[in-house]
Order: C-alpha cells, then structure tokens, then sequence
C-alpha cells in the first residue's frame, strides 16, 4: 500500500516539497514541508482523513491540513504537512536549568513524539538558563535555538525523527535536464561572526583577517553563552562551504533520495560544470510504479543565503584589557576597599559606501577601495553614428552591447580582473535567440543595473523588410510616390512623435510632421516621417522600378531599414547578474567598449573605527569588630560602558555617552556571635535598566517573572504577569494553576489533588465538613 487507509488505485497524483530555510535564512531554520495528494473520493468515503495522519511509503508520516473535494470529478485534492506538524503545539517549560544543549534536542523529541536523530555541533554546550523564545513559544521555536546554537538547521528525515545538521557532501549527479537558470558560484566563506545584532558586539574568527573575506554571520542575543570558546568550533564546520545560485533546474525523472542540503553535480548549457548544495527539492509523481525514478519529476533550487556576505562588520575575536588597581585601607575602621578599572579598546575595519554619480569618462579611478564586488553598477546606454545616412550611403548605428556582451575590467598596476556581462537573450531552454541593445536617442536611454540583472528598456528597434505592412501608395507630390508602413503600437504618442529627435535610423532623413519636403530632401530618393497613426510615410522617387507596392517591398528586401525609435512606456527586463569584483586599495574601473563615457557606480571604501570598551569594577570588603561580634562584608559592583568613536562624538552634546550599560552587583555577608553563623549570597544583574537577582535558596527574580526552585524541593513554583502556576518536580506535571486562560478566555483555577478543610463555597451552596449528634462526622451540602 502506498498511503495508509487509501486504496492504491484511487491514488491520482502526489507531490512533495523539501526545502530548508526560508527567505534566505538557514541557520536556525525549522521548515515544515508540505506536500499534496489527489484521490479519487467517491462517496465521499475519504473525508474522515482531514485532520488526522497518513503514512506513505518511503516518505513518512504526514498530517492531512485540509481536504478539498471536486464534486464534478469526485477528486479531492489532500493538502499535508509534515511529522513536524507535532512541533507546533505550546511549549511546556518544565524541563529543567541548567542541562545540555544535546539533552534539550532529546527531551523536546520525546515530548512531542518525534525522536531526535544523531548528535549535532556544540551538543554538549551547558545552557545556563532556558533562552528567551519569545511571547507563546511552540516546541519549533525551541528547536530553532537549539539549530542556531549549532550553526545548521532542523530537518524532518523520513524515518519519523528529526535531526540538526549543516550542508552535507552527499552527492547526486544529474545527467539529463529540462530547463536550468543558475548564478554565479559565491565565494567560500571564511570569517564566523556571532553579533548581537544592531548593538554589533560582535565575536569573529579567525582572530587575523584574510585576504579576501567572506563571512557567514548568525545573530543571536547569546545569553549566558561565552562565544568566544564556540565560535571557532562553528567556524571548523562551515570554514570552505560555498555554493552556486539556482533557480531553477527541472530533472524529466525524480531523484527519490535527494533531501534540501544535499549537494548535486551536473553540466549547465555551456557545459559548465556545476556542482553545488541545494535548499528545495520539489518532487511529483506522475503515475505508474511508484518506486521507479522515471514515474517522478524532480525541481532543484538554491537560493541566495541572507547570512553570507563580504559586509566585514565584525569586532575583534580576542578580549585585550589593561587593567588599572588601586587599594584603600582604613585600620582604624577596619575596612579595606579596591577599585579595578578595565579598559578595552579594539579598532575593527568597516566598509561604508562611496558612490560616484554621473560619471564622465571611463576609466574611472576607485580610491581607497575595499577590494569587494560593486554593490551598484548602472550602465546607461549609448548610440552614435559617423554620419548623417542616406540609402545610398548607409551609417552604421552603434549601441553598447551589440554583441550580446560587455566587458569590465578593474585592474591595479599590472593585474586585470576581466568580467563578461552577458546581454543575450535565451528561450526556456537555454538557447541564445538574441540579444538585447542599451541605444540612446537624445537624452532618452536604456539602462542595466549590472549586480542585480535589472534592465530598463525606453528605446525599441523595428527593421522595415519584405515582411513589413505597406498598407497604400499615392503620389502627394509630383514625381514622387508615397508609402505608408505600419510602425509599433508601442512608439510614443502622437505629439511626441512629431518632435525632432523621435527616430534613429541607419538609412532614413527624419523630419517632423509639419516640415515641408523639398527637392534638396528627396535627392537621394527617400525620406521618412510619423505620421498621426504612429506609421512611418516613405517618400522615394517615382521611377519605373518603384511604382508599386510589390515593387517597394522588394526594394526593402534588398534595403533594410533598421529604425530605433522612443517606447511610449518604459520596459522593466532581467538579465543574468553579475559580480564586479575590485582590488584593495586605489585601483581603476573601466567598461571595455568605445561609446562608453558616462555611468553610475557604488563601491565599498576602507575605513577604520576605534570602539572603546570600559570595565570599572568596583571591590568593597570590609571588616568591622564589636563587643559581641564580627562582621566581615563583600561587594562588588561591575559597570560597562561601550562606545564608538562616532557614538561618542554624536551623544556628547546630549550628555549621554553610554550606548549600552551593563552592571552586575555581587556581595557576600558573613556574621559570627557566640550563637549564629549566617552567610547570606545574593547575585544582582541589572542589563540596561533590568534587573534581575537570583538567592542561595532559589529564588529567582527577572523579567520571566518570580522563580522559586529551591534543589531540595519536590515542587517548583512559576509566578508572573499571566498567574501562577506549581509544578511537580518528579514528573513535570501542573499540581496548580492559577491565572488567565488562552483557550477559555477567563481567569481559572486548575488543581490536581485538593483537600478542602473546611468550607467550599459555590454560587448559591456551601459544601463543608459536618459533625451529626446521630451519625457523626460527615459532609453536608447547604442551599443558600
């Protein structure tokens, strides 16, 4: 059977989608892959399957989200998800602080049925405390922490379990395919960056900067996690992985074993090898044996990943203090203090953008560059021609990218970097049909931004021949004979038209409409104008070989007429993008090709900032003896200042210096009589603003609310905003609830065993314990 409670023959067609990551997110994805199964549904027998799961062979357990039915054809149509479906149930917070990364992974499996599956980077990493999953948590985004703690993503596997991985060097050749749209190969990363986001505390690796940087970066507010004893573990499994962008590669069998992550290998239309890791697999059966390759179709894609770049916006890998102490002592009081001030500074290299506008002349000199690709590079078009043309003596109309492709050269003394932009035009199965043109007519012109693919178009080209419409001939003048020729709907409109500068043309006079034609005009035989239905009137000569319509058309066989004329509305194209890579420091950009003078670029300029970190930590112990006793006292209080040498100069006319404060309060109090020995530990940390205080005996106070878990209680107890809640230790299970219910809408009151001593009152009766003079104690229930 292939699918669990459904009749083979009544199986029409099946699809799955495997993909990891989304939006361009990998590290620290959770995707729930969906699929889509059409039966035949007669009667209606197959309804009860919305809502529950199915098992398919050799794929696994997936959940039926919704069935829809086509009555006209008794088909319906099954939409799925996942195992992982199960993952999307309320967290339940009982597992217990401080544990194992690993041990997590395994507990949340088992919690929601589905098992974890081999072991993953940074397994045994001590988590301290529980990480913030944000506001109504579901066991997925618990998974999805744990991923990006590893550096990887969660995926289904088809066993029924789940496991944490990174790209795997599995491999599947490809040797046959349908279509195929791919990019460039990316650059292999090499710089790990753990940052904290827009605070940019960030943490690299290595500690030296290569040559040529490209970085994969993972944003996290690493609570309780020392990123520098990790950062180097995640940079030894993603150190090398780069990839090729596709979007798309159609296979005419399926690859039944491929899973989103794998690597595939295969020759593009060039023959190019291509060999690459994917993150979408779409598979669809399409009838017949079901394990056979050939009754599949397999769709392959990479996308473009979010968190590798060359942005460079990392901070040091190693902490470089210098510390500062100085004691006091007061003997007469008893009371030592010290004061330890901890500086850090760091400089990190940041690349800001430098944009050249407008630029005249080519080529064009690149200052303190950063030896990065150009993030913006805007080609504009041009078109020019070494004399005015008539039919006798044709001209040439030049345009940039003629050819179907331009080149670009950055180079620096005696290195050159050649980069070929492709202006060819493919049909969906690769081959060349084309090319596009970047013309110009008077300050009208076609535009490409080259790193993106994006083209303008505002000029359109038509060639009058043999095949063109030539609708009448009339002699408006004497001796000459007048033709009329269809032009493009998608020339501008009529009082555009008119205006000197419309046409470009390899042969053609052009006048506006209210120009007389005169003799001096006609004497190489032809003319041409708009006229105000946006056609093209041709005057030529009358002559024995030209006096009809069939005789033209023949003429224009043998004399084509190439014209370029202005688009009434602009077209938006794309074509292959394409990198531009510069070289460090000062070096040249230069467009390989003569109508080139002007265009727009971006480029990324070196420039350093010094951050300063400042620790100032302050020690307090004291020692103070009286009659009775001795008291000896301990605190310490840490504060840390970060600043940049631009946020300082911004915030010092607003008298805030601090972009962000962290202050840690300890202190230790021991006191000796003839009778007690107290020893008190208290721990304060107070992050910009928020405290939060944890005591020996397990209380907990932070923006979670009061915790109150002491290691010798049988019960843990949760207090906040949203109520209480009591927790028992030996099983996980709620002995007590008390607050706001998500699912009722009302504030309840949940108890798993409750002895009631005296009185339980409802509305309108009173349940209490009740002693009879007759019968004795008992329970008597009153109406009031």
């Amino acid at each position: 059977m292939i699918v669990s409670n459904i009749s083979d023959n009544h199986i029409t067609g099946l699809k799955f989608v495997d993909r990891i990551g989304s939006s361009g997110n990998i590290i620290g994805s959770f995707e729930k892959n969906t699929g889509e199964l059409k039966i035949l549904n007669l009667n209606h027998i197959y309804d009860g399957l919305k809502g529950k799961y199915i098992d398919i062979k050799d794929f696994g357990e997936w959940y039926v989200e919704d069935l829809i039915t086509d009555e006209e054809f008794t088909e319906s149509t099954l939409s799925l998800f996942d195992i992982t479906h199960k993952f999307d149930s309320d967290y339940e917070d009982v597992f217990l602080f401080p544990a194992k990364m690993g041990d997590w992974a395994v507990w949340i499996g088992n919690k929601v049925g589905v098992p974890l599956k081999g072991t993953f980077l940074n397994y045994d990493l001590e988590l301290k405390e529980r990480p913030y999953l944000g506001d109504k948590p579901k066991y997925r985004d618990a998974v999805k922490i744990i991923a990006k703690y590893a550096s990887g993503y969660a995926q289904k596997n088809y066993d029924n379990t789940y496991s944490i991985k990174w790209f795997s060097d599995k491999l599947y050749e490809i040797e046959d395919w349908e279509k195929f749209l791919h990019g460039n190969t990316t650059s292999a990363i090499n710089v790990v960056v753990l940052s904290t986001g827009d605070t940019e505390d960030n943490v690299k690796w290595p500690e030296k900067n290569p040559e040529e940087p490209h970085e994969l970066r993972i944003e996290d507010d690493w609570i309780n996690i020392d990123r520098y004893s990790i950062n180097e573990n995640i940079y030894n499994q993603v150190n090398g992985f780069s990839y090729t962008l596709i979007s798309k590669l159609d296979v005419p069998y399926g690859i039944l074993d491929l899973r989103a992550g794998e690597k595939i290998k295969t020759q593009d239309i060039e023959h190019q090898d291509i060999e690459t890791n994917i993150s979408k697999h779409t598979l669809e059966w399409q009838g017949g044996t079901f394990e056979d390759p050939n009754a599949w179709i397999s769709s392959i894609e990479m996308e473009e990943l979010k968190e590798t770049s060359t942005k460079l916006d990392y901070a040091n890998s190693f902490e470089n203090r210098f510390l500062k102490v100085e004691r006091k002592a007061d003997k007469n009081a008893g009371m030592i203090e010290d004061l330890v001030s901890s500086t850090k500074t760091t400089q990190k290299e940041l690349e800001t953008l430098n944009p050249i506008k407008s630029v005249n002349g080519n080529p064009v000199f690149l200052e303190n560059s950063a030896g990065k690709d150009i993030p913006k590079l805007i080609i504009k078009g041009n078109s020019k021609q070494e004399h005015e043309p008539s039919p006798s003596n044709p001209c040439e109309i030049k345009n940039v990218g003629i050819l179907g492709n331009l080149i670009v050269k950055t180079y620096q003394n005696n290195e050159e970097f050649e980069t070929i932009i492709d202006l060819n035009q493919y049909d969906e199965e690769g081959h060349v049909i084309g090319h596009h043109e970047l013309a110009r007519i008077d300050d009208v012109y076609d535009e490409l931004e080259v790193a993106s693919g994006h083209l303008i178009q505002r000029i359109g080209k038509i060639v009058l021949d043999n095949n063109s419409e030539v609708t009448t001939i009339t002699n408006t003048i004497s001796g000459k004979n007048r033709y009329v020729v269809s032009g493009p709907s998608d020339m501008l409109t009529n009082d555009d038209v008119s205006k000197s500068g419309f046409l470009l043309s390899d042969k053609l006079y052009e006048t506006n409409n209210n120009e007389s034609y005169n003799e001096t005009c006609l004497q190489d035989h032809i003319l041409v104008r708009v006229g105000s239905n946006k056609e093209f009137v041709i005057y030529t000569k009358e002559t024995e070989s030209l006096n009809s319509i069939s005789a033209f058309k023949t003429w224009l066989s043998n004399n084509p007429i190439t014209i370029y004329y202005k688009l009434s509305e602009p077209k938006e194209l794309t074509i292959k993008a394409t990198k531009i890579k510069t070289f460090e420091d000062d070096c040249y950009l230069k467009i390989d090709d003569e109508l080139i003078d002007f265009f727009d670029c971006d480029y990324y300029t070196k420039s350093k900032i010094t951050e300063y970190f400042e620790t100032q930590k302050d020690s307090e112990a004291k020692m103070q003896i009286l009659n009775d006793s001795i008291t000896q006292s301990v605190s310490e209080v840490n504060t840390t200042i970060k600043n940049n040498e631009l946020a300082v100069n911004d915030k010092l006319n607003n008298y805030a210096t601090n972009e962000s404060v962290t202050q840690q309060i300890s202190s230790v109090e021991n006191k000796i009589t003839s009778s007690e020995q107290k020893i008190t530990i208290i721990n304060e940390q107070i992050l910009n603003g928020i405290t939060q205080i944890r005591t020996e005996n397990g209380f907990t106070f932070n923006i979670d609310g009061l915790t109150i878990d002491e290691v010798n209680s049988v019960v843990k107890n949760l207090l906040n905003q949203h109520g209480m809640i009591i927790l028992d230790k030996s099983n996980g299970s709620t002995v007590l609830f008390a607050g706001y219910d998500e699912e009722l809408h009302e504030t309840v009151v949940r108890a798993e065993n409750m002895t009631v001593g005296k009185y339980f009152v409802a509305p309108n009766c009173r349940i209490e314990k009740y002693n009879n003079p007759w019968h004795g104690e008992g329970t008597g229930v009153f109406s009031l």
